[in-house]
């Protein structure tokens, strides 16, 4: 019986027509270059007639498997995926989720078949998660590490207590309160085992206080620091215009904003003692804007921003400089912008002043965009090296345009050579995951 069973499953896993029903409708490929512009992989994509994808197998162009991803949708919504590596170091990694999309099972296995992670999810009946058990193995099965999250909920959903346990021993505990509009009042986190801990603390308590419009007007931490109380002050539009911090009722800092009549901020001031340490100010007629601080040698530091509008007013360049105290003012960065607002350039200039005077290192990156608006490419090149794909970005839309899934393929060196560590290490990146956890709990240590 399972023998059928499993021969079953076989079947309505690798046949796209089960009992005169045609499972999938639709199918795409899509190839993927590397930095130079030379093909790297070849992607297949197969939907079914729901449009949902239900296979993806990325090859190299040599025909060589790479990533076989599978998705299974159970009638009640759930999914489970299915990815495998065929290459050297093999791995099978089976996620399970809700019709939600929350994560609630991941298991990886190396290249025998045993396990190496696991993840355990629960939800309550109003989908808050209730519990996570994270387990990691070593190469003879027994338990590497292990970490539980236990949480509780009031009845309006809120979370308000959180327990941690490693090796199943407790290692934290934090309650909380709310007050009629949702804001913290108190939060209170103990730690059990204070060998965790190089301070020596076993705990810490936030406690909060609101305005009727739930801004928040004064916050208490106590820790191993002792008593730090920031209050806050706001204009009649909710904005804060004040914030002063005591650490043990003595005066440490004070913070100053101030608001256009967009609510944009166009003065900022912090002063330490009796010293302004930072200062930023907006000239709202350019839009350009000046930054002041003190660095670590106790002398005045500038950033100054200056913009550039085409005749239509829109912004196409913002420019950065550097200033500090007794030296001339220095480039640091150029943006420029085409006509949807999308960044298309950017170059970083890397000051180092020599023999009396600034000389640079310059890093120049560019960016494509699809007709979506979506990033698509990132190129980089220098005054030293050529220019090289240092990002390629697939999207897929469906028919109203709607985006249904991305892929980034991120090259650090432009040396790199096409080989099979190469790929296990964009594996995460090319997988399709069918849920809003995409990068949740999906590799081990």
């Amino acid at each position: 019986m399972k023998k059928f069973l499993f021969f079953f499953l076989f079947v309505l896993l690798t046949t796209n027509n089960v009992f005169g029903i045609d499972k999938s409708i639709n199918t795409k490929s899509n190839n993927i270059y590397d930095y130079k512009g030379d093909l790297l992989l070849v992607e297949n994509l197969v939907y079914d007639y729901n449009d949902r994808l239900i296979k993806q197998i990325v090859k190299t162009p040599n025909d060589t498997n790479i990533v076989t991803v599978e998705c299974i949708y159970n009638d009640d919504g759930s999914v489970v995926v299915k990815a495998i590596t065929n290459i050297e170091h093999r791995e099978l990694k089976i996620w399970e989720y809700n019709a939600n999309g929350d994560l609630l099972k991941a298991n990886n296995y190396d290249a025998t078949g045993e396990i190496r992670y696991n993840y355990d999810a629960k939800y309550d009946l109003n989908n808050n998660k209730t519990k996570v058990v994270k387990t990691w193995y070593n190469k003879d099965n027994t338990i590497n590490n292990s970490y539980i999250y236990e949480y509780k909920y009031d009845n309006l959903d809120r979370n308000t207590e959180k327990l941690v346990y490693r090796n199943d021993k407790i290692k934290e505990k934090t309650n909380i309160t709310y007050n009629i509009n949702g804001g913290y009042i108190r939060e209170e986190t103990y730690y059990p085992n204070k060998e965790y801990f190089e301070d020596g603390s076993n705990g810490s308590i936030y406690k909060y206080v609101y305005d009727k419009n739930n801004n928040k007007l004064e916050e208490n931490i106590i820790d191993e620091k002792g008593n730090t109380k920031i209050n806050y002050k706001y204009n009649d539009k909710g904005n804060k215009t004040e914030a002063k911090t005591y650490i043990n009722d003595k005066l440490i800092s004070q913070e100053e904003w101030i608001y256009g009549d967009d609510n944009e901020i166009i003065e900022y001031k912090k002063i330490k003692g009796n010293v302004l340490v930072k200062h930023f100010l907006k000239d709202l007629k350019t839009g350009n804007s000046k930054r002041r601080y003190i660095n670590a040698d106790n002398k005045n530091c500038y950033d100054i921003y200056e913009n550039e509008y085409n005749t239509e007013g829109k912004l196409v360049k913002v420019f950065q400089y550097g200033q500090i105290e007794g030296f001339e003012k220095y480039p640091v960065l150029s943006r420029t912008y085409d006509n949807k607002g999308n960044i298309i350039k950017e170059i970083f200039f890397d000051p180092v002043y020599r023999d009396g005077k600034f000389v640079y290192d310059i890093l120049f990156i560019e960016y494509e965009y699809d007709k979506y608006n979506n990033k698509i490419k990132k190129y980089q090149y220098s005054n030293h090296d050529d220019r090289f794909i240092l990002d390629n970005i697939y999207h897929e839309y469906d028919n109203n345009g709607n985006l249904k899934k991305s892929i980034r393929l991120h090259f650090d060196e432009p040396n790199y050579s096409n080989n099979k560590s190469f790929y296990e290490q964009i594996f995460d990146e090319i997988i399709y995951i069918p849920s809003k956890e995409k990068n949740i709990e999906i590799s081990p240590l």
